[in-house]
């Protein structure tokens, strides 16, 4: 049972670095906490939690995550906010509170969903380039191959290691067919990835996420139903079932590009500027620091002041 609203719940650095590092949601432990399970506070701060629900004060519960960390839920007296954050971040929560309490929620971003379109055969050609039935057949082995995707892999690329996978609250891609829906629809247009999150409403490093987990799973699917691109003419052969010599015939060879045309620089019948070098031996004297004297003139020499005793 819910025994007091937890406002707009944020969570610090730190704490996200934990449940990351856990592989844990963080609405367990909201949930553990919304419901007065405060976890393993002293008895005294139990009793204050119970006195807080009645009277509107702070309520603190603490957890440990299946990592072995210490995590703190704060609910603020007038029920505004909810921070997740670990011991050591408490003066870092009551900043972050404070900005939470002056901060103006922005317009939700608006998203394309495959429930949009489905009734819009022309616009849903556009999109995919793909009729409602080619898509409907192509969902099943999509969404086998996406489930043994996470299930040894996680969203941002990582090995999967303890949680399984499943859908959060407010995924931008909840169903199969959004899933597919937002990849070939990147796959038609060639968007750049910042367009693609702004269609399906997420920011442009949640689309490069879901581009590269989606396009190796789109690859697996197509090799189940055999209908994967062929890369030499062998495989082309045997998947229309002709010859190689068949084969190549429909095959359009790539156009050769012409070789670059050399354009012989144009030489100036004279330099810009005029330029010096050498002409043979220099005529300047040369003094040679190793010897005892200088000659200075043909007949009267005069020693030299850095020669070496």
């Amino acid at each position: 049972m819910i025994r007091f609203p937890l406002g707009r719940v944020v969570a610090t650095p730190g704490a996200l670095a934990a449940l990351e590092k856990a592989e844990q949601l963080p609405a367990a432990l909201l949930d553990r906490h919304v419901n007065g399970d405060w976890g393993e506070v002293p008895d005294a701060d139990k009793r204050e939690n119970e006195l807080a629900v009645e009277q509107g004060l702070r309520i603190l519960s603490a957890y440990t995550t299946s990592a072995g960390d210490k995590l703190w839920i704060l609910t603020e007296a007038d029920r505004s906010a909810t921070i997740l954050m670990l011991p050591e971040e408490l003066r870092l929560s009551r900043f972050m509170v404070y900005c939470v309490s002056h901060y103006k929620e922005a317009p939700r971003m608006a998203s394309v969903r495959f429930t949009d379109v489905q009734d819009r055969p022309t616009e849903f050609l556009d999109f995919t380039s793909l009729t409602l039935d080619e898509f409907q057949q192509l969902v099943p082995p999509f969404e086998a191959a996406f489930q043994a995707h996470m299930a040894a892999w996680r969203l941002d690329g990582k090995p999967r290691t303890a949680r399984q996978f499943s859908v959060y609250k407010n995924c931008p891609l909840p169903t199969p067919e959004d899933r597919l829906f937002f990849l070939l629809t990147y796959l038609k247009t060639y968007s750049l990835q910042v367009v693609q999150g702004r269609l399906f409403g997420m920011g442009q490093s949640k689309a490069n996420q879901w581009i590269h987990v989606l396009l190796p799973v789109l690859l697996a699917a197509l090799r189940t139903l055999g209908d994967a691109p062929a890369r030499s003419l062998t495989a082309l052969a045997q998947r229309l079932g002709v010859s190689e010599a068949d084969a190549a015939t429909v095959v359009t060879p790539l156009a050769e590009e012409p070789p670059p045309v050399v354009v012989p620089a144009v030489v100036p019948a004279s330099p810009l500027l005029p330029t010096t070098g050498p002409n043979g031996a220099s005529s300047a004297p040369k003094t040679l620091l190793n010897r005892r004297s200088v000659i200075a003139a043909r007949k009267r020499t005069i020693p030299s002041k850095m020669s070496y005793s």
